[in-house]
């Protein structure tokens, strides 16, 4: 049986919390070599520095908060091409250019 908390009831290769190395665990969780996806559920700012480290390092992001994106959304565009589609194009800049 596995505990509330085991990365294996997530299917995780490992959680990581705030508690177990403050911010720098959690950038160095979300840059591991051996991750695909980052699932970012801090609470306030604390998830900026692993999000873009993670963005950074080319890793796939979910967030579980508005936080991340309300404080530093403009820093989160430039790694994600302006696009919250993932389709590396804004909404502004596909009406401007005329396509869909």
């Amino acid at each position: 049986m596995t505990s509330a908390c085991s990365p294996a009831r997530f299917g995780a290769r490992a959680v990581v919390f705030e508690r177990d190395g403050g911010v720098p665990a959690l950038v160095a969780a979300a840059t591991a070599k051996d991750v695909d996806l980052v699932l970012v559920a801090t609470s306030g700012i604390d998830g900026i520095e692993p999000t873009l480290a993670a963005l950074e390092a080319g890793k796939s992001v979910a967030l579980a908060n508005k936080e991340t994106l309300v404080a530093a959304g403009h820093l989160v565009r430039r790694y994600v091409g302006g696009a919250a589609s993932g389709c590396g194009r804004s909404t502004a800049s596909t009406a401007r250019s005329g396509s869909a």
